[in-house]
Parts: C-alpha cells; structure tokens; sequence
C-alpha cells in the first residue's frame, strides 16, 4: 500500500495530491531541490559570512 501525499497548504485552507503522477512531480521537484541545497555546514557559514559583511556596513 502506497500513501504518498502532497501536502499544500496556502492562506484559506490546504490541498492534499494522492495521484501518483502529480506526486512523483512534486518529489523530483523535491528531490532536485534537496540536490542544489547547501549542507548544513555551508549554510552556518555562508550566514555567518553575511553577518559580517552587514556587521562592518553599519
């Protein structure tokens, strides 16, 4: 048994996907987001690198 939903939730209510094919459009959209994210280390970095160079604006 397959239970693969999409959740999407907006302003006045929220909308569930269960059909396998728009399902699987939004994982590979997931899934290539996932792909293109930093890690979690490069993320600490890259905002500490922006804190600083706001910090020496001010």
């Amino acid at each position: 048994m397959d239970l693969d939903v999409v959740n999407l939730e907006y302003l006045d209510g929220a909308l569930y996907l269960e059909e396998d094919e728009s399902v699987e459009r939004y994982q590979l959209a997931f899934d290539e987001l996932r792909a293109a994210a930093l890690t979690s280390r490069q993320s600490m970095e890259l905002i500490s690198a922006v804190k600083r160079e706001f910090m020496n604006r001010a």
